[in-house]
């Protein structure tokens, strides 16, 4: 079971474009900053000020990512139709490769990722 996903919302307007005081870090090896800390402290950019937070279940949306698992589902799937279309004699697979290596490697790719 998935962890319970929630949200911070704004305690007076609602919105959910709420800041929190915080350090970050720069990390060499990715190039990146990284959260190091974060505070009590929040700021709504809709009432422009500070504000206290109410924490809400996250209904998801179009910016969820997919687990590693359903990934590798789509994959698979994905194989399988092409795999369909080219043994029914439609030309235009997904893959490129010469003598269905690709689809070779795709499947070896899924074998491996599944454990088996």
């Amino acid at each position: 079971m998935k962890p319970k996903k929630v949200n911070y919302i704004c305690a007076s307007c609602g919105s959910d474009r709420v800041l929190s005081d915080a350090w970050a870090i720069w990390n060499p090896a990715t190039q990146q900053m990284e959260l190091e800390s974060t505070f009590d402290n929040f700021h709504c950019e809709e009432c422009d000020g500070e504000c206290n937070t109410k924490e809400i279940p996250y209904e998801g949306g179009i910016d969820d990512e997919p687990s590693y698992k359903e990934v590798l589902q789509m994959l698979e799937e994905l194989h399988n139709k092409n795999v369909e279309d080219q043994e029914s004699g439609f030309e235009e697979g997904i893959y490129d490769a010469p003598e269905n290596e690709g689809n070779n490697n795709v499947a070896k790719f899924i074998a491996r990722a599944k454990g088996e």
